[in-house]
């Protein structure tokens, strides 16, 4: 990956229904104040829908955040590899894992996520990705920025992101389970 302060745009990227626990306005809010070549897509569809879109307008945020609607698998691969950045800003304890960060991992996405002593942080644990305090979009900012601006931070955490990735892969999860077997 090129620097990231180089590039013309820097995708930041959001995988999920559009439902209150996962979020999303904080997302959005965290990009208010950040570089304008920061672009913030959002994949799914769901209740928030218009609630985002208000937010995004009244934060003059049109040109930067996309609520993407569904997609297929293809386009869903295709974002994934555009992407710099992965977000997962969920807000509640309903989030079960969130498994669309194995898909970030797999691709070397630095994973954002929050704190929810669930699932979310069993898959990315805060030494993997960068975990922020729930409903807290100066956190997010912050770690955006953290990215962006270190570029072996950034190198660091997408090395971190795909190596935590191989600890899911079938050989592994076989590994772990016949140990478990054997010791008991």
């Amino acid at each position: 990956k090129d620097i990231l302060l180089k590039k013309k745009n820097i995708i930041i990227l959001s995988i999920g229904r559009l439902v209150k626990y996962k979020g999303y306005e904080y997302g959005i809010k965290a990009l208010s104040n950040l570089d304008e070549k920061i672009i913030y897509k959002i994949v799914g569809s769901g209740p928030q829908e218009k609630k985002l879109k208000d937010l995004i307008n009244k934060l003059k945020l049109n040109e930067r955040v996309f609520l993407m609607g569904p997609i297929d698998e293809d386009n869903k691969s295709k974002l994934l590899m555009e992407a710099d950045i992965f977000l997962f800003p969920s807000i509640s304890q309903s989030e079960a894992y969130g498994l669309v960060q194995m898909e970030a991992m797999a691709n070397n996405l630095p994973i954002i996520n929050t704190n929810l002593n669930n699932g979310v942080n069993y898959l990315v644990p805060d030494n993997v990705g960068l975990t922020c305090k729930i409903k807290n979009s100066s956190e997010i900012n912050f770690a955006i920025t953290k990215l962006i601006e270190n570029n072996n931070f950034y190198l660091q955490k997408s090395n971190d992101s795909y190596n935590n990735f191989a600890r899911f892969k079938y050989e592994k999860m076989i590994d772990h389970f016949k140990n478990m077997i054997l010791e008991n």
